[in-house]
């Protein structure tokens, strides 16, 4: 299989594990007969790894962006990404994140466990299978015209009270997009949206 591409980590404890600073996650897909080979290394300094945790399963970690997002009254259209691993077992570390956003701005991911759909909506495209469900509301915070933003941390979302059980099953597949407030878009549907991101839960 393809080696997988080096990740640096270290940092002064930040009081619970963080991805990138206290620990790293691969993925690697090997073909039958094939060994798996892991290493470390220090770069500056000394430092010590306490133990790895290897896990199988029919998921590879990718995540795929579709369909196209909405011009907005800034005059970007905002890119959806993910940052991470989408894991069903894990209660934290895997992001969802808009970046070209209108400042200010009430909004929230949407998501769907069906799939991929590609829906005339406020002027644009709603690009997920009916039903939809969404997540807790966000604001895109201070920033330039297109310098809002939004970040949900996925994993944590779906282990908390009331989430749904779908989201925490290994396998399961999730294609989402971002839903915000455009209260001065010519268009005079008030509406923004991202473009989507597909992904699966893994293990």
């Amino acid at each position: 299989g393809a080696e997988d591409p080096d990740q640096d980590i270290g940092a002064a404890w930040p009081g619970a594990q963080k991805y990138l600073d206290t620990f790293a996650l691969h993925f690697v897909v090997l073909s039958p007969g094939e060994d798996l080979v892991v290493r470390t290394m220090t770069v500056l300094g000394s430092g010590s790894v306490n133990g790895f945790q290897l896990v199988t399963g029919g998921c590879d970690g990718r995540l795929h962006e579709y369909c196209t997002g909405k011009l907005n009254s800034a005059g970007c259209v905002p890119d959806i990404a993910g940052v991470g691993v989408p894991s069903a077992s894990a209660g934290f570390g895997f992001h969802v994140t808009a970046a070209l956003v209108p400042p200010n701005k009430t909004g929230f991911l949407v998501y769907s466990v069906t799939g991929p759909a590609h829906i005339p909506f406020a002027g644009a495209t709603l690009c997920l299978a009916a039903p939809q469900k969404r997540s807790t509301i966000q604001n895109s915070g201070p920033g330039g015209a297109c310098g809002g933003d939004y970040d949900i941390d996925f994993t944590a979302y779906a282990h908390a009270p009331g989430a749904d059980p779908a989201l925490v099953v290994a396998g399961t597949s999730v294609w989402c997009q971002y839903y915000y407030r455009d209260p001065t878009h010519a268009d005079g549907t008030g509406v923004g949206l991202s473009n989507a991101l597909r992904f699966t839960m893994c293990f």
